[in-house]
């Protein structure tokens, strides 16, 4: 950087880039190698050792901020370990350089943290948490410093929603205005090892520097009038923080665990603003009933029997269960990710097989056997799945197509609005879509509240 001070005290300053730097000051050359070889041994110094790499770049593109990483995912651990937290969090501008495989020396960990931030805990609500991320992820997919990496918690971004953050002229957090675009936030429960929904309206604890929730660097007013727990002081840095933790928690070694991002931070690309399905998807995601597919939602994918009985055994609490799979169908397999649902449900009844003993969990279900899946679920709720009124009564067109096996549960699930039609049709043997369940979810929901 270039500061000028003229001789009537009015100071001007501008950016210099470094290949334009050609020619040093002796003198201040000089100074600054006598301050650098003072400090040479003790930099130096092997302080830790990493069996992985934790990368900030891949290539020319800069993952730190606009993408989880395993580098990010360590520093937020030991904000949120090392100051005993519930939720530690770091942003994507604080980490300057990599960790490489091999040891680790005290200025290694200098350049990742350059800045001497100092560690801080606060007291925030369930909606800080919200608003905060929201604040992170506003600039996806360009880069944003404020990016962060998190601790004690999962949270996924619906990047086809526009930001509606806003901000005053000093690009600080004023309120979000419309959607979110940030949903599915789960935090960690320190008592169970599990992951719950963020509650707007409880109070958490949280671990990161001051530069972010003390100083409310990046624009990060939201925890301005948050209550402050321990403030940062001069006897621990950033980086001291982070190496603590890997002195003591991690016995002095990066280890596997950080091969990788730890799939905190899940982005989806497919579901925009204008779907009709957006809240219902969002009402999924937030609900934890539903997971993406690939490295997307999927919402127009074809929903499975095996997913759509995951989805009502999410719904019902996961019980547990003892039978075995296999036991029950010959082709479902053990310690499938859907083989305690289908147990569940075809024990209480919700769902049944085909004839020659199978339950075929990844074929595509039609909206006929969604139908009578749903009121099987509704049935083991204790409610009467009886229609109101004969089949003929319900303006159907293609209601001779409805096999009479779920003739019954179709017009049920109609009447009710649970599963509307297709136009003027109901198209009893078209696959259903992802979208689609999210949507019957949500007046499951909506029906389930009311029937209370």
């Amino acid at each position: 950087g270039k500061l000028t001070i003229k001789e009537d005290g009015t100071i001007t300053s501008e950016l210099v880039a470094a290949k334009d730097v050609t020619v040093k000051d002796e003198t201040v050359d000089a100074y600054v190698q006598n301050i650098l070889n003072s400090f040479k041994d003790s930099v130096s110094k092997v302080v830790a050792k990493s069996d992985v790499e934790l990368p900030d770049y891949n290539g020319d593109k800069r993952l730190v901020r606009n993408t989880e990483t395993a580098l990010g995912d360590l520093a937020a651990d030991a904000f949120r370990v090392m100051m005993d937290a519930d939720i530690g969090i770091m942003n994507g501008g604080g980490l300057r350089k990599p960790i490489h495989k091999g040891n680790i020396t005290l200025n290694d960990m200098l350049s990742v943290f350059p800045w001497g931030n100092l560690p801080c805990k606060m007291e925030v609500t369930g909606q800080t948490v919200l608003d905060m991320l929201e604040m992170g992820a506003m600039k996806y997919p360009k880069e944003s410093g404020g990016f962060l990496s998190v601790s004690g918690l999962k949270y996924t971004i619906l990047a086809g929603v526009p930001s509606s953050v806003e901000t005053n002229d000093k690009g600080e957090f004023v309120k979000v205005a419309g959607d979110y675009r940030v949903c599915n936030v789960q935090v960690l429960d320190k008592k169970t090892g599990l992951y719950q929904p963020l509650d707007l309206k409880k109070t958490y604890t949280l671990g990161g520097i001051d530069y972010t929730i003390t100083y409310c660097g990046d624009g990060f007013t939201m925890f301005k009038d948050s209550k402050v727990l321990k403030a940062g002081d001069a006897t621990m840095t950033d980086a001291q923080t982070v190496l603590s933790y890997i002195e003591t928690k991690l016995g002095g070694t990066i280890g596997e665990e950080y091969a990788k991002p730890a799939g905190r931070i899940t982005i989806y690309s497919d579901v925009k603003a204008t779907d009709w399905y957006l809240k219902a998807v969002k009402y999924a995601l937030d609900a934890g009933l539903m997971n993406g597919v690939g490295s997307g939602f999927a919402p127009n994918g074809a929903l499975t029997r095996g997913m759509l009985v995951t989805i009502l055994y999410r719904q019902a609490g996961s019980p547990a269960v003892t039978t075995k799979v296999s036991d029950k169908f010959s082709d479902c397999v053990e310690d499938s990710w859907y083989a305690p649902a289908v147990v569940w449900a075809a024990e209480n009844n919700i769902v049944g097989g085909y004839a020659d003993g199978t339950f075929a969990p990844n074929k595509a279900i039609t909206r006929q056997e969604m139908a009578v899946i749903m009121a099987g679920y509704l049935a083991w709720k204790g409610i009467d799945t009886t229609p109101g009124t004969e089949a003929s009564a319900y303006n159907i067109a293609d209601l001779d197509d409805i096999a009479p096996w779920a003739l019954k549960s179709v017009c049920f699930c109609y009447e009710k609005k649970l599963l509307t039609g297709r136009g003027t049709s109901f198209a009893p043997l078209a696959n259903a879509t992802r979208a689609e369940a999210c949507v019957v979810l949500c007046g499951l929901h909506d029906f389930l509240t009311a029937s209370v």
